[in-house]
């Protein structure tokens, strides 16, 4: 017969820790937003948010985070087509919130 093999136990985090470790984890790269997804910026210099949609999120790997390309409309989103073409900004997803 086969002796068992020894091995030392790693206790594994409990639900509560992982749930933590995966709010942290989100707060340092961010969230992964699919496109379509309504967007504002409260970066700017003057203090004014901008509204945008997101065309394209990623996992840039260089820097641990989530980049997204927004398509801009200013100071509101467009009802309907938009009357004028968007900018294209590329901003880091925890730098934008969510709209519902």
């Amino acid at each position: 017969m086969l002796a068992e093999p020894r091995c030392s136990r790693v206790p594994l985090s409990s639900p509560k820790v992982a749930a933590e470790e995966a709010a942290v984890a989100a707060e340092i790269i961010g969230t992964l937003l699919p496109p379509g997804t309504k967007v504002r910026y409260d970066g700017l210099v003057d203090g004014r948010p901008e509204f945008g949609i997101v065309i394209h999120c990623w996992l840039d790997e260089d820097h641990s985070f989530y980049d997204c390309h927004v398509a801009f409309y200013g100071d509101a989103l467009p009802e309907g087509a938009p009357k004028e073409k968007p900018y294209v900004l590329r901003y880091a997803s925890t730098s934008l919130v969510v709209l519902d």
